[in-house]
């Protein structure tokens, strides 16, 4: 298993629960996360053993799609 952690950083930027946000943000974008049961500020990622380029360019870049889409609401 991957995860996701938000930092102190994050949590101070875009609230308590900005793992949440972004696992919010990753389903909108048809990326397929679960939150950690045992951390809160953690997101689960579970890829294939046969992950190929193509769906890594795809998470990253939906990644960096949610991200900037919290960082618009944070400062509206």
């Amino acid at each position: 298993m991957l995860a996701l952690r938000a930092t102190p950083r994050a949590k101070s930027r875009f609230g308590e629960q900005a793992a949440g946000a972004l696992w919010l943000q990753l389903l909108a974008e048809g990326v397929l996360t679960a939150p950690a049961a045992h951390d809160p500020d953690a997101l689960r990622l579970l890829p294939p053993l046969t992950v190929g380029r193509a769906e890594l360019d795809y998470f990253l870049n939906a990644c960096q799609r949610a991200v900037t889409a919290l960082e618009e609401e944070a400062t509206t």
